[in-house]
């Protein structure tokens, strides 16, 4: 009776301060296969790169070269730009450790953007709406190969 009473109330007490059972992790081992310069292929292998483990379920992932685009979409009355759209696309291919083709997928991300009339502002502006841009697609993928490697 008493080792029944001292093993609830240490249960209870170990949940209240945040003590958790750990839960099922799906552990993900991947290779990454991708140019050199890709910086979206650089990002995902540090990513995963905290994934790696003994039981894990292998993946080869192949990146195809990032594409960005800027268009025009608003002018101002002397015909001076004013508004463009930013688009970052990657093309992505999923495989299992068998080969099978798991997805295929072009992964992009769009934005709408004033710039201002200074060059060095506008080229770091862009530099970082397309940081933003990768890191959103990143995320999306992210979600994406955690589907994919629940089931």
């Amino acid at each position: 009776m008493i080792k029944k009473i001292l093993v609830i109330s240490l249960a209870f007490i170990m949940s209240s301060c945040g003590f958790h059972f750990p839960a099922k992790e799906n552990i993900i081992n991947t290779t990454i296969v991708a140019d050199t310069n890709n910086e979206f292929a650089t990002q995902i292998e540090e990513v995963f790169a905290d994934y790696i483990g003994e039981k894990a379920r292998y993946l080869i992932i192949k990146i195809g070269n990032e594409n960005k685009t800027k268009r025009a979409i608003s002018y101002n009355s002397n015909g001076d730009v004013k508004q463009y759209i930013f688009s970052f696309k990657v093309a992505v291919k999923v495989f299992d450790d068998n080969d099978k083709l798991l997805l295929d997928k072009d992964l992009t991300a769009s934005t709408y953007n004033y710039l201002t009339d200074f060059i060095q502002a506008n080229r770091l502006q862009e530099k970082q709406i397309y940081i933003d841009l990768r890191n959103q697609v990143i995320e999306n993928f992210l979600i994406t190969i955690k589907y994919l490697s629940e089931n």
